[in-house]
């Protein structure tokens, strides 16, 4: 074996053009590939860095009536789930909040997670200083206290060792710090800054309040999801009948955490993604096996004079294999160098947008796959151009001429290739520009507002200063007023969530002219707003009237609604004056505003559409702002946050940026996997048309007699250009019609995958199909131009 490796050395140091044109084009696929599947290794196959893993699961309640609503969950479900069921080492529970952090330097708003005292330890947590809270800890009625995160211990304290037992002030409230977490914890919440114990009191008026996100239970050893779904719908069910009113038409779901992390279009992207470069390697290993079969007519004497010497056919084609096989790893080794940095670049755009415990890595299983493709290639573009290079009587190649016989062969083999090639190339285009169209629309597409000289911050009121629906409307009143009247400013509003976030609430909405019956309840986007609304972001009103300071907490509940909803559940009627019940309170519709893009990807439970309603009439403690500038936004920052300051000097002004750049942080991620799907697009087109262009060379090279016969009987130049261009236009026709089927399988998959947001227009598959055809008609033309360009003496005298 090792001197079969040494040969295969030197037989490819020799032929160096070769060699690297194999190795060039094999490194590129590998390197793609690989960084590719860093990515779904961290993503999809690593388990998440948690204690059982495998027996984590989340738990909400749901509503019958509201098909795949994951709802929040009250204290008394939680604490029955607790008491009956069967399944279940530990339930604990969890909420997400926000926080200011004052006192020393600058406010600051933090994420807070509240969580029973269970959980971390549940989930492997541990403390680099200090520890977690205890159980004593979540008691009603004691001290309050806090874990930090590491991150944040870093960030603001400068990774004091002397942290723990020092207070920090929490919404104008003193919370001791008990313990900072390790830095290798990282919760599915990456942006959590800090730990609080949940308190729950059955005791209280709230308990049964919907109000904790969700439980984190673990599942006893051998128990399934669905096995501990069924146990906790009998509670529900006894629920149900004990107390009608709070748990009419409930129901629960438990999701592993492999199941609901990552979610499944996340699974069907990123398959697509990988699929997409194993496709680019399929058609790049036909391409290398063109270009090994050149070689192997060139080696038909070497081969045939190691046959006569004694060497068998066995033996002559391990000596084969083992080349194509070292050409592999070769190649994939370059490729696993440059998949390094193309790992260290996707981790680095990645950053913002996923979790740093799920961002590729180059691990064993990485680099074992790098190996694994680069020998399965080196397999596959090698057995056919192995096998081609012994058939036949190995004699005759020491004949003159005798090389001749397995032209014919070979031709037929590399046009199989290059057909291969081509309706490859077809459906991946088409599968890829369905993707991309999704993707720059998403990006780039029409949000409805103009997002120039507009800025959008966050703030959080605290609840002892803002403990009512009556305080956070007088302050929220303030604000907006504060900021109306700065300098530049043309106009200010509040709004539960900036445009294209990834948190726009969803609530269920009802008609009047609604037949519910045993239907869903429709979902719709909801947002709190104030007056000015219209005006801050950019949007036109169609109908009606906008939302005014009159419409208070006093007044008739109204609602505006964008033109997607009156599409949706008015088509044909007047939605002015219409009533819909929505977060438990009827409203009259008093206007219509153009549609706007909310959600960071797209629509979500169906159809999009909006519903605005008056802060006032819906307040929340947690309230967005946008502030639109004459100019260049970017100049007022500091006098927006003293507004703000000079209604509450405590009030953090968290992430003031402008509108462009908050879209793009929220785009993270999306631009990244375009660029891939672009790259391996455009690497297929350019391999389609390298087959094509290695076809006809070598087909002009092999009938150069041929032709210089032809140019010698009077045909002219343009006859011999045609010959050769109308051969690979046979090639190129012949591969779209056997890819033909292929992308009609195509389309459907990415449209299942992309569901609402999926769309082919109406110009992309000819437009793939002319492009395909041009491109190799360029690569046509090269050889068709040097055959019609030689003159007849020259190639007969050459023959």
């Amino acid at each position: 074996m090792l001197q079969d490796i040494r040969f295969a050395l030197r037989s490819l140091l020799h032929q160096k053009l070769v060699t690297l044109m194999v190795v060039s084009c094999l490194a590129l696929v590998v390197a793609g590939n690989t960084s590719v599947f860093s990515v779904v290794r961290s993503y999809l196959l690593k388990p998440l860095p948690y204690s059982d893993v495998e027996q984590l699961a989340f738990t909400w309640e749901t509503r019958k009536a509201i098909a795949g609503a994951q709802g929040a969950v009250s204290s008394r479900t939680l604490e029955e789930f607790r008491k009956s069921q069967r399944s279940f080492e530990q339930l604990e529970a969890t909420r997400t909040g926000f926080a200011n952090l004052t006192g020393d330097g600058r406010p600051e708003q933090l994420q807070v997670e509240e969580a029973t005292p269970g959980l971390l330890p549940m989930v492997g947590a541990k403390a680099a200083v200090g520890r977690v809270f205890t159980a004593d800890e979540a008691l009603p009625g004691q001290a309050d206290v806090v874990v930090l995160t590491h991150r944040l211990w870093e960030d603001r304290f400068g990774a004091r060792p002397d942290i723990v037992g020092q207070t920090i002030e929490l919404d104008r409230q003193r919370a001791e710090v008990i313990g900072v977490l390790s830095e290798d914890f990282e919760w599915i919440n990456w942006d959590v800054d800090a730990w609080r114990p949940l308190v729950v009191d059955p005791a209280a008026a709230e308990y049964v309040q919907r109000d904790l996100d969700q439980i984190i239970a673990k599942l006893k050893p051998g128990i399934s999801a669905a096995a501990g779904q069924a146990d906790l719908a009998e509670v529900v069910g006894r629920l149900e009948s004990e107390w009608p009113a709070d748990y009419e038409e409930a129901g629960v779901v438990v999701r592993t955490f492999r199941q609901q992390i990552p979610g499944t279009a996340d699974r069907q992207l990123f398959s697509f993604v990988q699929a997409a470069g194993l496709f680019v390697l399929l058609i790049a290993c036909a391409n290398i096996a063109n270009l090994l079969l050149a070689r192997g007519q060139i080696r038909q004497r070497e081969l045939a004079v190691r046959s006569a010497l004694g060497a068998g056919r066995a033996r002559i084609l391990r000596q084969l294999i083992t080349e194509n096989v070292v050409l592999g790893l070769v190649g994939g080794l370059a490729g696993t160098v440059l998949a390094l940095a193309g790992v260290r670049f996707l981790r680095m755009a990645l950053a913002g947008g996923l979790p740093s415990s799920i961002l590729p890595t180059v691990d064993v299983w990485v680099l074992g796959f790098s190996l694994g493709i680069s020998m399965m290639a080196g397999l596959v573009f090698g057995l056919v151009p192995s096998f081609h290079a012994l058939r036949g009587k190995m004699q005759d190649a020491l004949r003159e001429g005798g090389a001749r016989g397995a032209v014919g062969s070979r031709r037929r083999w590399s046009t199989a290739f290059v057909v291969a090639e081509v309706s490859l190339s077809l459906a991946l285009l088409c599968g890829a520009g369905m993707l991309l169209h999704t993707f720059l629309d998403v990006q780039f597409g029409n949000n409805g507002f103009e997002t120039q000289g507009l800025a959008g911050f966050s703030l959080t009121l605290p609840g002892d200063q803002y403990p009512d629906d009556a305080s956070r409307v007088r302050a929220e009143r303030q604000l907006v007023e504060s900021l109306q009247a700065l300098p530049g400013i043309a106009a200010a509003s509040s709004t539960t969530a900036l445009p294209r976030g990834r948190n726009v609430p969803m609530a269920t909405v009802e008609t009047e002219e609604m037949d519910l019956g045993a239907a869903n309840l429709p979902r719709v986007s909801w947002l709190s707003v104030s007056p000015n609304y219209s005006e801050a972001l950019g949007v036109t009103l169609l109908r009606g009237r906008h939302i005014t300071w009159a419409d208070n907490e006093a007044a008739p509940k109204v609602a505006l609604v964008d033109q997607a909803f009156v599409q949706r559940f008015f088509p044909e009627t007047d939605p002015l004056g219409q009533r819909i019940q929505l977060r438990n309170a009827e409203r009259t519709i008093v206007g219509v505003l153009s549609d706007v893009r909310h959600r960071r990807i797209g629509v979500i439970d169906g159809p999009s559409a909006t519903v605005y309603v008056p802060f006032a009439q819906n307040p929340t403690s947690t309230i967005s702002f946008l502030v639109r500038s004459d100019g260049n936004v970017e100049t007022a920052f500091d006098t927006v946050r003293s507004a703000v300051w000079g209604v509450d000097s405590d009030l953090p002004v968290a992430g003031l940026m402008t509108l462009g750049d908050y879209i793009k942080v929220m785009m993270r991620g999306v631009d990244v996997f375009s660029g891939i799907v672009l790259g391996f697009a455009l690497f297929a087109v350019v391999l389609a048309a390298l087959g094509v262009y290695g076809v006809l060379a070598y087909s002009v090279a092999q009938r150069r007699q041929e032709i210089g016969v032809r140019m010698a009987m009077g045909a002219g130049r343009g006859s011999v250009l045609a010959m050769i261009v109308g051969q690979g236009l046979k090639l190129t026709v012949l591969g779209l019609l056997i890819g033909a089927p292929m992308v009609f399988g195509i389309q459907r998959l990415v449209a299942g995958m992309l569901g609402q947001l999926s769309q082919v227009p109406p110009m992309l598959i000819p437009a793939i199909v002319v492009g395909l055809v041009l491109v190799t008609l360029t690569a046509s033309l090269l050889p068709a131009r040097r055959a019609s360009g030689v003159a007849p003496t020259v190639a007969l005298r050459a023959e």
